[in-house]
């Protein structure tokens, strides 16, 4: 009489030759090589009415993006993100807010303003000349919309933000559906000196070509809760659609703000 394999013999037989499920493919790391034509040192006023010039955070990363302090959607809920991200890192990390606002974000207004978030930004501004310099060095945009029957305005504008390394150059650029915990990873692989090999030009990436930098500005879609956003882009066409377009909410959102 033969011998009767049991049912564990059996399952491990079977299992044997069925075909191994393919194994995942991991993500491919960031490109983090730094560009030689995109970013740069600049000097502007900061919130205090000081000079703060960029190279002043040389051996330090930094985390730079631009747009305005009467903002009701992005600005906010990008300053309660890089809050996050900073507890995520810690404060090797700086953090870099430049207003394209030059006429209402007085450096006065802006303290009062970055006051309102538990991380210390620099807040910078200058004059109409001074900030457009700085937007063309980092292939920004913005567009001042056309002022309503009481004087008040929005303004369309980048929202990418930018991660300088300790020597500050441009190494990698964070659309605005990032949240903390991928710019942490991201920041993360900065640190442990990825990307350092070589150079790239902003022709080399082909995403960034793709995508037309700063074609998006940003404003409420429709009415309802604070972190209820759609992003657009100069043209006011959706840039977004659906749930998934909503600026998501975060700890310390202050939510709309009225110009």
């Amino acid at each position: 009489m033969g011998i009767i394999p049991s049912t564990a013999s059996i399952c491990l037989l079977l299992l044997g030759c069925a075909a191994a499920p393919p194994a995942e493919q991991a993500a491919p790391p960031p490109d983090l090589r730094p560009y030689t034509d995109l970013g740069g040192d600049f000097a502007l006023i900061d919130q205090r009415g000081k000079v703060f010039a960029l190279e002043s955070l040389r051996g330090r990363m930094a985390l730079l993006f631009f747009g305005y302090t009467y903002c009701p959607d992005f600005c906010p809920s990008t300053l309660s993100r890089l809050t996050r991200v900073h507890e995520l890192v810690g404060d090797s990390l700086a953090t870099v807010f430049v207003s394209v606002d030059v006429e209402r974000d007085t450096p006065e207004v802006l303290s009062d303003y970055l006051g309102y978030f538990p991380l210390e930004t620099v807040g910078l501004t200058g004059s109409r000349e001074q900030v457009d310099a700085v937007v063309e060095q980092y292939g920004a945009e913005y567009q001042i919309e056309a002022r309503d029957g009481d004087g008040r305005y929005l303004v369309n504008h980048s929202t990418d933000v930018y991660l300088l390394d300790g020597a500050g150059r441009v190494r990698y650029m964070f659309g605005y559906d990032y949240g903390p915990e991928e710019m942490a990873a991201v920041i993360a692989g900065l640190q442990r000196g990825q990307g350092e090999d070589e150079m790239r030009s902003m022709a080399d990436d082909a995403l960034l070509v793709a995508r037309d930098l700063g074609t998006y500005g940003c404003g409420t879609w429709r009415q309802g809760a604070p972190q209820d956003y759609n992003f657009w882009n100069i043209e006011k066409r959706p840039a977004r659609a659906g749930p998934e377009a909503e600026q998501p909410a975060y700890e310390y959102d202050l939510g709309s703000r009225t110009p």
